[in-house]
């Protein structure tokens, strides 16, 4: 893994219009002379660059089986002045914590948006098990608010059709009830 990291990283930070620029703008290698030519100064400086994996002595997948690890890497750029070899490495350490702080901010785009993409379909869940609800609370009415004696249930408070059929759901029982029940029934209660 750490192979493909430095791999991915020496191709991002050491690319052509990357180290010309570095080149020109500190004039590297005496540019203004144009002694060489620029794609020679790039290779000069490519091979100037080091980037390494720093092994560390880590117990990596299963236990028992040791081996060495890469947990960092390091990053050299020889040349012959010191002030310029310290600012060209820390413009290739900036540029790597761009490329680590875009790569980090992209992946947690990346998370919202299947976030957000999961949050939507539960909702139409939701909403998909509230409409059956509606329905079965709509054909059921009578059924459910006189079985368990809790009252008319109600979804949202919004639900008048649902409202609305089961009592007429109720009236239609209560009037065959009266109708029926009043054979072999006391008629002061009818």
């Amino acid at each position: 893994v750490i192979d493909r990291r430095i791999a991915k990283i020496r191709q991002q930070i050491l690319s052509r219009p990357d180290l010309v620029e570095l080149i020109q703008a500190n004039n590297l290698y005496d540019v203004t002379s144009r002694s060489e030519p620029l794609s020679k100064l790039v290779k000069r400086m490519r091979d100037a660059t080091d980037i390494s994996a720093v092994d560390a002595d880590i117990e990596r997948g299963a236990p028992g089986k040791a081996g060495a690890g890469s947990i960092a890497f390091s990053l050299s750029f020889d040349y012959p002045k010191a002030a310029e070899a310290q600012l060209v490495a820390q413009t290739f350490v900036d540029r790597l914590l761009k490329l680590d702080a875009s790569e980090s901010q992209s992946q947690a785009q990346n998370n919202v948006r299947f976030l957000e993409d999961q949050q939507s379909g539960l909702q139409a869940q939701v909403d998909g098990i509230e409409g059956q609800i509606t329905h079965i609370t709509g054909q059921n009415g009578a059924a459910l608010s006189s079985g368990a004696g809790l009252g008319m249930i109600t979804i949202g408070g919004g639900d008048y059709d649902g409202q609305i059929a089961s009592l007429q759901r109720e009236n239609a029982q209560l009037a065959s009830r009266i109708d029926g029940a009043a054979v072999g029934r006391d008629p002061a209660v009818t």
